[in-house]
């Protein structure tokens, strides 16, 4: 009797198994570990909306070869910062972003503020009040969010020139850190020549 209910048991617990594994919510987990990006990773491409309307392609900043040379023939450093309007450490980030924006206004790098899953309504008064003046880019689906692999926020990628992904930042723990190593990279990628 113990022997006959120990095979029944493994019999259901194997198939149980084989359907939680087939799943569409387990193929979504392993899909996600599997699209987990790291430090010399190609970007994946991007085209999203900006809060105007325009749509903004990756590859007319970055990439081994510019989507439309002849209207922009530099190539840029590029920062993508994956954020919400309810996340709180996103309101620490994003003023540090535009501080960094501002000091670098003459150099090949562009920053892209990337809203998740959110609409204009909400994102425009969210980043009116910080005065910021960086673009923001809409994934109002979160593809781009599943592209990247993103698992937190906020969640920063700095792309080099060549459209590879030299530095990730998921969350934020200390400003002052954070701040540092960003511009320490920035300044290494802008300075490198192609």
């Amino acid at each position: 009797m113990t022997l006959r209910f120990t095979l029944t048991t493994l019999f259901f617990s194997v198939i149980a198994l084989n359907i939680f594994q087939s799943s569409p919510v387990f193929a979504q987990q392993a899909d996600s570990v599997k699209k987990a990006l790291a430090v010399g990773d190609a970007a994946p491409k991007l085209v999203l909306r900006d809060l105007s309307g325009e749509y903004i392609y990756l590859s007319d900043y970055t990439g081994k070869e510019l989507r439309q040379p002849w209207k922009q023939r530099e190539k840029h450093v590029v920062v993508l910062s994956f954020f919400a309007t309810w996340c709180i450490p996103c309101r620490t980030e994003i003023p540090i972003l535009g501080e960094i924006a501002a000091n670098f206004t003459d150099e090949p790098l562009k920053i892209f503020l990337v809203d998740l899953n959110e609409k204009a309504e909400l994102i425009v008064p969210f980043i009116e009040e910080f005065s910021v003046s960086i673009q923001v880019l809409m994934d109002i689906y979160g593809v781009v969010a599943d592209k990247y692999g993103v698992v937190a926020l906020p969640q920063l990628f700095l792309i080099d020139k060549e459209g590879t992904i030299r530095y990730i930042s998921r969350g934020l723990k200390d400003a002052e850190i954070f701040r540092s190593t960003l511009l320490k990279n920035i300044e290494i990628w802008l300075n490198v020549e192609n």
